[in-house]
């Protein structure tokens, strides 16, 4: 479990709802602001982890609804991580926060769909 102390942990998060992102300000004095949309395509949880990595290029993978970028919930796991339940029931993926370092958006931005 990571030191809730290290530099690269969260000083204060925040989840701008009417703007759709959530915002994490760490202890080094970097801010991350993770719009919604783009946390959806990085969720950790298995299933979505097969979806992105499947070779398959016939591999039909379900829709994205609306519903699918807006968040329910955002709330914290323990001192290391939060998950987040979309509008759409999903809410496997437990996003670490050194998981959310690693792909902030302004330091590595993921590809867009």
């Amino acid at each position: 479990m990571p030191n809730p102390n290290d530099e690269q942990s969260p000083s204060e998060m925040k989840w701008i709802e009417k703007e759709g992102k959530f915002v994490i300000a760490w202890k080094d004095g970097h801010a991350s602001a993770y719009p919604l949309p783009y946390l959806r395509r990085a969720c950790p949880c298995a299933l979505c982890r097969t979806e992105r990595n499947d070779p398959n290029p016939l591999k039909v993978i379900g829709e994205s609804t609306a519903a699918s970028w807006i968040a329910s919930v955002i709330e914290p796991v323990g001192h290391y991580a939060i998950k987040i339940e979309w509008r759409d029931g999903h809410s496997t993926g437990i996003y670490t926060f050194e998981m959310l370092r690693k792909i902030c958006p302004c330091c590595r931005p993921l590809p867009q769909e």
